[in-house]
C-alpha cells in the first residue's frame, strides 16, 4: 500500500534501487507510526501513555515489521523492473 505509493513517487527510481527501497520504507515508517499513534490513544484509556505506546507497538507494528519490509524490497524490484522494461523499449527505434 503506502510502500508502493512511496516507491512510485520517489523521481530516482532509475538512478538507484538504494532509493527506492529507502523511499518505501520511509512510506512504511510513517504508515506505522499513524497506526501506532491510534493504537496509543486507544491504550491510553487503560495504560499509562509510555505503556500505551510501548504496547501499541508490540500490538501494530512488530508483528508486521519484518513482513512489510521484505513487501517493500519485493515490490521496489518489481518496478524498477518495469520502469527499466518500459524505458527500453522507449528507447528503441523501429527498424524500417
Amino acid at each position: 500500500g503506502a510502500a508502493v505509493a512511496g516507491l512510485l513517487w520517489s523521481r530516482r527510481l532509475a538512478d538507484s534501487p538504494v532509493a527506492a527501497i529507502r523511499a518505501g520504507l520511509a512510506c512504511m515508517v510513517l504508515v506505522h507510526l499513524g497506526g501506532m499513534a491510534w493504537l496509543a490513544a486507544l491504550n491510553a484509556f487503560t495504560e499509562r501513555l509510555t505503556a500505551a505506546w510501548w504496547l501499541a507497538f508490540l500490538q501494530g507494528s512488530a508483528p508486521f515489521i519484518l513482513v512489510d519490509a521484505a513487501k517493500t524490497v519485493v515490490a521496489a524490484a518489481i518496478i524498477l523492473g518495469v520502469h527499466r522494461g518500459a524505458s527500453s523499449r522507449g528507447r528503441m527505434r523501429p527498424v524500417a
